[in-house]
Parts: C-alpha cells; structure tokens; sequence
C-alpha cells in the first residue's frame, strides 16, 4: 500500500475504533501514514504524513537513485497537545440496514463509460502495491488504466492466484450538467457499489481528467482456498471487500496507475473547473457483517482533517454497532454504508473487513501460523515452486 492509503486507512480505523492511534515510520516509501489518529481526526501536519523526503537511506540503491539520500533527509519530531480529545460515538440509536441508506436523485442519469479492450468494466487489480506492480511488469504482464488487464492474459492468471481480482469502471466527465450515477459489483458478485456526482457543468469533449470505481471482494467462504487477499512476505491474508472512487488527471504510461494529482514536473494538468463535481457519495454495499473503514482524501491525496467535519457518513461505520445493549454481537446480513463530500476529493473508499477472521489462525499462506518453517499446511502448496519463492521468500531456503 501506498502512504497515503495507509494514511488514510489508519484514519478511519481510529474513527470506526474510537481510538487514538500515534503511528511513526521511515519506511522506504516515505512517511507511511506517520501521525496521530484520534477518532477520525488528523492531529498532526498533513504533508507530512506523505513527504518522501523523509524516508531513511535505503544503502542497496545506487548513488544515483532518486531515493538515495547521502544521510537522513530530515529530522523531526512532531508533538499534538490535545485539549479535549473527541469522544467517540456510542451508537445508542442501532443502525436500520434493512433498506439502503442511499437514495439517488430523481434527475439521476446513467453516467457514459470508457470501454477497455472491448470491456465496460474491465477486470482489475484490487490494490496496487508497488513491488507486486514491478513483479508483474518484469514478468512481462501489461497492465492498463487503472490496473486494467485482460482476462486471457498472463496477468489474470497471476491475479487470480492472488485473490485480487476486481472490477472497474473508467468514467469521463459528463458532456452535460446534471446528477450522474453508476453501479459496479465485484467479480463475486457480493459487493455492489455506487457513485453519484453533481456537475454543475458540462465538460466539452469529456476533458482530459477521468475517474474510476473499483468494487472487489476477497472474503470468500471460510473454507476457500482463495479467502483473503495475497501479498508477497505475508502470511496473513487481507480478508477484505471493498468500493473505491478516484479522480486521474492522467495515467502512468507503464503501470497503468492513477495519477490522482498534477505532477510537479507539469507533466499532467489539474482537472478543467466543470470536470470536478460539486459533491460526490460513495455506496457500498457487502455481504455479511464488515468492519468498515471510511478513507477519504482531500483534493491533493492528502488524509482529510476531521472525517466528521469533511464528509457525511451513513450505516454501521462504528464498532459499537455491531453489538447491542448486552454488548452481544450482532450479526449483519448486509453491511451498507455510504459516505458524502465536496466533488474535489481526490480518492474516497470504503474498505470492508470481514469480521470473523481469527489471527493468527487463518494467516497460512506461506507456512504454519506457529512454525514458519513447516510448509506442510500452507496454502502455497499447490503453487508451482516458482511462484512459491516469489510470494513466500522462504521457500528459497528449501
């Protein structure tokens, strides 16, 4: 995950908590997400929760590496005196999800799509992690906008092993002013998302800016192979579903990645003014009962402030309502939430954890979750020795 996905992760899962969350990090994709988190409000200074400069000296990388740095590039230390910590909501009125708490706008019209290699929504991978991203690359694997790949390429043979296997929808700006709307499930088939937006505008041509929604779902079945994410050195998978919104000022010509801000060398403009709507919702709506992190962003990918202040949320997005007054587990068939803001917004997405995964217990990918030298009940097993040394390095040592 990017910095600012963990930035913004770690923001929603101190609001959905009620908890502080003080996270400090020199890891070599920058900050990644380093703050104070306190139920949904950032404490520290934005930029610098994402400011790579500040990343140690990676020794491995050549001098003239754009990461190398001759000594740590910056030293600081931030302090948040907190007067009145925020207290976290206690759901004293239970959440009805019953019915949806979504309604679209009578004048919602169906919102135009881009078609990749012949697809209205293509297959993509869910999360793009770099190093996976570059793995896939050096295997020669093409990836399209938004992570976008066909289903009779290498690449889908590589994602499906890995659980990431998602749907998108690329949207242009609509030609016409008016509320638009777009649904999207996931390739399970169990998570179902939506996006309205308000244009105020028309956009000529459609503008050079586009967006995507993504919808996967990696839960599964508690008996399936496949539950939960995969990711390269990590045992555990990441049992999660999910609905994401992005705005793309342009695409990276070789992993396919949505740049989400303009490029401080120029290379990719701001939006047109009628390309950005006036206020966004994002719907998602899971099978079963999910832990749900809001992650929104400002219009420079930056964590928003306060989630409370900077956007309206709906459904069970607190861990209070998932018990009731006896403090018993009350268990959803449908988790549906939604969250609302300004139309700047660079990134927004409702990530859904599934509830009943036991750690460590589950966390068998490479190796027994006790003894990470016996292979013997691991799901990588099956995998051809290969690919097994390429998501659990310690294969190698076999």
């Amino acid at each position: 995950m990017d910095t600012v996905t963990i930035g913004t992760q770690l923001l929603g899962a101190s609001k959905f908590y009620g908890m502080t969350i003080i996270a400090a990090s020199s890891g070599f994709w920058g900050a990644s997400g380093s703050g104070i988190y306190t139920n949904g409000k950032l404490l520290t200074s934005q930029p610098d929760n994402t400011n790579a400069q500040c990343s140690m000296l990676m020794p491995d990388f050549p001098q003239n590496s754009v990461w190398f740095f001759p000594s740590r590039a910056c030293e600081a230390t931030y302090s948040a005196t907190v007067s009145s910590v925020p207290v976290p909501s206690r759901a004293t009125n239970r959440v009805d999800v019953s019915t949806s708490p979504f309604n679209n706008a009578n004048n919602a019209s169906g919102w135009p799509t881009y078609i990749i290699d012949g697809e209205i929504a293509p297959s993509s991978l869910a999360i793009g992690v770099p190093k996976l991203i570059n793995t896939i690359q050096a295997l020669g694997h093409p990836l399209g906008p938004g992570y976008t790949y066909s289903d009779t390429s290498n690449t889908s043979q590589t994602v499906t092993v890995l659980n990431q296997n998602a749907n998108s929808i690329l949207l242009p700006p609509p030609t016409e002013n008016g509320t638009y709307t777009k649904s999207l499930r996931s390739p399970t088939g169990d998570t179902v998302c939506t996006i309205t937006a308000d244009f105020p505008s028309g956009t000529a041509s459609g503008g050079e800016a586009y967006y995507i929604l993504k919808a996967w779902d990696s839960t599964g079945n508690a008996d399936s192979t496949l539950n939960g994410m995969i990711f390269q050195n990590n045992n555990c998978p990441i049992v999660l579903a999910g609905c994401s919104f992005a705005r793309c000022v342009g695409t990276h010509h070789a992993s396919g990645t949505c740049i989400t801000v303009p490029d401080l060398l120029g290379l990719f403009s701001a939006p047109e003014e009628t390309a950005v709507p006036s206020s966004v919702t994002l719907l998602a709506n899971f099978s079963g009962s999910k832990f749900v992190y809001p992650m929104v962003t400002d219009a420079m990918l930056q964590p928003v402030a306060d989630l409370d202040e900077d956007v309206e949320m709906s459904g069970p997005l607190s861990i209070d309502d998932f018990y009731d007054q006896n403090e018993q587990r009350i268990m959803l068939d449908r988790t549906i939430v939604s969250v609302e803001g300004g139309g700047d917004r660079s990134f927004m997405s409702l990530a859904g954890f599934e509830a009943n995964f036991q750690n460590p217990q589950d966390c068998t990918i490479c190796s027994d979750p006790y003894n990470f030298y016996d292979f013997s009940a691991s799901r990588s097993v099956a995998w051809p020795p290969s690919f097994r040394g390429f998501i659990c390095s310690k294969y190698d040592d076999l």
